[in-house]
């Protein structure tokens, strides 16, 4: 298992934040065209919310395991193309902006175990990309 993390500073208030991120429409608008995954059910996220997507050319389902808005949330793959694939999205404010930070472990299925070395990066990157999108997304439309 890897893990990979991010952070970034908003200026937007932490309710709004986590409602951004709690429309699992807005993961489209905000990962870079290169990364092949698009939520196709449902948009309003909650707990116990059965997500359905597609990465490149499969199928997946997810769960949202825990529910504390406007803190955090956590989602799991529970069946896809990853072994493991645990998303935590965390929420703070300090100093009048909104702190949000992800975390994700992940494992690779194999045979491609080996490769989650070289993973990790690539995860984080489209983290930071992610993360700094929905900055421009949200401060602009304030």
């Amino acid at each position: 298992m890897r893990r990979a993390s991010a952070s970034i500073a908003m200026r937007a208030p932490r309710q709004r934040v986590f409602e951004f991120h709690a429309d699992s429409a807005n993961l489209a608008r905000v990962l870079p065209s290169t990364v092949p995954l698009r939520s196709i059910g449902p948009s309003r996220l909650g707990r116990d919310a059965v997500l359905r997507f597609r990465f490149g050319p499969f199928g997946g389902y997810g769960v949202v395991r825990v529910w504390e808005p406007p803190f955090r949330f956590i989602d799991e793959q529970t069946f896809g193309p990853f072994a493991l694939w645990r998303h935590e999205h965390r929420f703070s404010e300090l100093a009048g902006r909104t702190w949000v930070t992800d975390i994700v472990e992940f494992a690779l299925r194999p045979p491609a175990r080996p490769l989650e070395r070289f993973a990790r990066p690539v995860v984080r990157a489209i983290l930071v990309a992610k993360l700094r999108r929905t900055k421009s997304v949200l401060e602009t439309s304030a």
